[in-house]
């Protein structure tokens, strides 16, 4: 062999075969249903510009878990699984707030809506404007804030996401450059803007907005029973590994 062309001196790089693997291993997660595809669709349905500020938090959450396990915060939480469990246990529990805060607000208005619908109500016109007034309450910071914060409930995403990359950051047992880190990075976070960005303009097109929109508290009150179950399955999980 020619020296200078020792293995050793050959950079270390991703192949294509395996770049692809990641990139559809990512596609696929990032749409399986779970809590923030869930609140993404809910504030898509009621504006496209809330559902965009719910979009861009959970993708600053996603952002974040995703370097922390980079940096190898994964292999932190998976020595100290207690401390991976309280995690969870405060994320489960958020999530839990964050359902029953929904639904005592959504729940009246929707209430409502039903009645409506069934000719229950006093007034076409009255109903319709409490539901405008009941829906109209978060703003977009809010609504950043919330994505954010959802995103952030789940802490088992830095181990997911920190077993999901070890191979690809370290391929053939040597670690990738920084410049390569930095790109895969960069390259999941679009992937990750481009599956939730499609979500947001399917769910807020306004033909469907059109036959949903008298509906939207009670779309709202079923999500907020759904984020109750979801934090009280995880927080439950967590409980019975501390105990």
């Amino acid at each position: 062999m020619k020296a200078g062309f020792a293995p050793l001196d050959c950079p270390t790089v991703l192949t294509l075969s395996q770049l692809l693997a990641l990139v559809g291993v990512w596609i696929v997660g990032a749409y399986t249903p779970g809590p923030d595809m869930l609140l993404v669709i809910q504030r898509s349905l009621s504006s496209r510009w809330a559902g965009f500020a719910s979009l861009a938090g959970v993708v600053t959450g996603v952002a974040i878990w995703l370097g922390a396990s980079m940096l190898g915060l994964a292999a932190i939480l998976q020595a100290r699984e207690d401390l991976l469990h309280w995690l969870q246990l405060a994320g489960g529990g958020f999530l839990v707030f964050m359902g029953v805060t929904g639904l005592r607000s959504a729940w009246p208005v929707a209430r409502e809506t039903v009645a409506a619908r069934r000719g229950l109500a006093a007034a076409t016109s009255s109903s319709s404007g409490s539901v405008r007034g009941g829906t109209k309450t978060r703003t977009l910071r809010g609504d950043y804030v919330r994505g954010l914060a959802t995103n952030l409930s789940n802490p088992k995403a830095v181990v997911f996401f920190g077993s999901l990359l070890a191979p690809f950051l370290y391929p053939g047992g040597e670690r990738l450059s920084l410049a390569a880190s930095l790109g895969i990075f960069a390259l999941l976070v679009a992937i990750a803007v481009f599956a939730f960005a499609s979500v947001t303009l399917a769910a807020s097109h306004p033909k469907l907005n059109a036959r949903i929109r008298t509906w939207l508290p009670v779309v709202d009150a079923v999500s907020a029973v759904l984020f109750i179950g979801i934090g009280t399955f995880i927080a439950a999980a967590a409980l019975v590994e501390l105990i």
